[in-house]
């Protein structure tokens, strides 16, 4: 796959306003809005590493995208996985990524239209029963707009230089970066609202009532990646039988 391939893709699953985006200011540890579109030039410079960018995921009319939801304290990873299994029991497609901060695991997951936030939402707050507490927020972070700003913002993913230390990619069944990092966009599966809001209905029971997607695995990535990291690391797993890249998070 070429160049420009790679980041089209890149820009199709982690979309947000399309009129301003953030960029992170070294200076400053944080980052500021930029006035304009992310396009291919500054996608490009944040895989290569020459900038650290982030998007803005509540869109002007109280849609999104995306749901990304933050564990960020101990237990992150077990808890990430928790969620995961939810997500696949209700035939959710997610997708794991060790955040920035090198502490913490993002959850993603991926609508194939603009979704009402509160519904995005409502869907996380329905994942977070499968935590014990380590979850931190959800992306977009709020259900609408308040008449002011352009909501919350969250760093993109596969920025080079956190790449080169164990960082920001998407995460295969041995919690490790895929062999192809850009496989899991090649196949990337995304929920529509119809499904969101079944889920949503099911409730908590839902997790535990066997579907088919764990009797006949579907043949997409996601699926059996996730299944396998699911099955092979536990919530009960001790720090001796992780993997030695689950034993580093887990002391980070």
């Amino acid at each position: 796959m070429d160049r420009d391939a790679k980041i089209a893709l890149f820009l199709s699953a982690f979309r947000g306003r399309t009129d301003v985006h953030a960029q992170h200011v070294p200076d400053q540890g944080g980052y500021r809005p930029v006035s304009s579109r992310l396009d291919e030039t500054r996608a490009k410079l944040h895989l290569t590493g020459l900038q650290i960018l982030g998007v803005y995921p509540l869109l002007p009319d109280n849609t999104t995208w995306f749901l990304a939801v933050d564990f960020d304290r101990d237990g992150a990873w077990e808890d990430a996985l928790a969620v995961g299994r939810a997500c696949l029991l209700r035939e959710v497609p997610a997708y794991l990524e060790r955040s920035r901060s090198g502490v913490g695991v993002h959850v993603w997951i991926f609508f194939s239209a603009p979704l009402p936030a509160y519904k995005a939402r409502d869907l996380g707050r329905l994942l977070e029963a499968e935590s014990r507490g380590s979850l931190d927020r959800f992306f977009p972070r709020q259900d609408r707009h308040k008449g002011k700003g352009v909501g919350n913002l969250i760093a993109l993913p596969m920025q080079r230089h956190a790449r080169d230390r164990g960082c920001t990619d998407l995460l295969d069944e041995r919690g490790q970066a895929w062999d192809d990092p850009w496989l899991p966009l090649q196949t990337l599966r995304r929920v529509d609202e119809r499904t969101v809001d079944f889920s949503s209905r099911k409730g908590p029971a839902a997790c535990t009532v066997p579907c088919r997607s764990r009797a006949s695995p579907p043949s997409h990535p996601w699926c059996a990646r996730l299944k396998a990291l699911c099955e092979s690391t536990s919530a009960s797993t001790s720090q001796s039988r992780m993997p030695p890249v689950l034993r580093r998070w887990s002391r980070s």
